[in-house]
């Protein structure tokens, strides 16, 4: 890989670091010989705007000043031990290079968050209202600390459609197949693998990152990907129908009926296919299937293209 990946939510959502005053010195607050500046709140609101992944409403930003300032008043040794700790927790996020490591880390935090309200009911802290707000919890795995999100839900959509447009397909969803894939995955969730609710609580920061760098590839290279695309489906459905083996579906070594060869003729013969299926839910099932594993080869493709329009080195 010829540059480090160092991406994280803020830059893909477009909050870089730039648009955090977090080294000013203008004086907020004063208390007890502690101060609170304006890059202790820019610090605060800048780990926020991480965990939500886009920015705050502007009534929302004032709102978290104001109860910034309160609780700074309250206890001001309290909240600047916190905003520092916060911001050794963002340098941290900073030194990750994996996307996926990154979305855990995320998720992570998110459920310390929802985890602590619960313990505390009667102290419902901003960032919680915050979270409630901007990423409604749909369910949580306390053990693992992992938190699946709406936005997670909403980004496992995006990723079928955006699976789907690699095949070849326009994925319309319906409001009720969108309300009855909701329901499954929050229903399935505690039923899940460890690596199933990793892929699946960190949907929303990874179709974020794999449409913008599709955006990104030239036509060759968005080719090669969608050629790929095609085989693992192609080698996903068989392997559920035990028609080859799980090396097949890893390796991307699998036989197409005779007369499938172009991407055209590839394309219509997994429409003939999903055609076949017994109905809706065997249809949503198997795009389930293909895209818990279909992230992972979709990431490698990406981090083995030659070229460094992908990766961008943002602090």
């Amino acid at each position: 890989m010829n540059k480090i990946l160092i991406i994280f939510l803020l830059c893909i959502s477009g909050l870089t670091n730039a648009q955090y005053q977090v080294n000013s010195n203008i004086v907020i607050a004063n208390k007890d010989g502690y101060t609170y500046t304006e890059g202790h709140f820019q610090k605060s609101l800048r780990f926020v705007e991480f965990l939500i992944g886009q920015p705050m409403l502007n009534a929302d930003k004032q709102y978290m000043k104001q109860e910034s300032l309160k609780n700074f008043e309250q206890n001001p040794q309290a909240i600047i031990n916190e905003v520092n700790n916060i911001d050794q927790q963002m340098q941290q996020l900073y030194q990750l290079t994996d996307i996926y490591q990154i979305a855990n880390v995320r998720s992570a935090l998110i459920s310390q968050i929802y985890i602590n309200s619960r313990q505390q009911p009667q102290n419902q802290s901003f960032i919680v209202q915050v979270l409630n707000k901007y990423v409604p919890l749909l369910a949580i795995d306390t053990q693992n600390l992992l938190a699946f999100t709406y936005k997670d839900f909403e980004g496992y959509v995006l990723m079928m459609q955006f699976n789907a447009g690699l095949l070849g397909e326009n994925l319309q969803l319906s409001q009720e197949q969108l309300l009855q894939i909701k329901n499954t995955l929050t229903q399935q969730f505690y039923s899940m693998s460890l690596e199933q609710k990793r892929s699946l609580c960190s949907m929303q920061l990874l179709y974020e990152y794999m449409s913008k760098a599709y955006q990104q590839m030239t036509p060759q290279q968005k080719q090669q990907l969608q050629a790929q695309m095609l085989n693992q489906y192609y080698a996903s459905y068989n392997q559920q129908q035990n028609q080859t083996t799980q090396n097949q579906a890893n390796n991307y070594s699998v036989k197409w009926p005779a007369g499938v060869t172009t991407k055209a003729q590839k394309q219509a013969y997994i429409r003939k296919r999903q055609r076949e299926y017994s109905g809706n839910q065997a249809a949503m099932n198997t795009y389930y299937n293909s895209m818990m594993s279909n992230h992972a080869t979709m990431l490698n493709v990406f981090s083995n293209y030659d070229s460094n329009t992908y990766w961008q080195y943002k602090y």
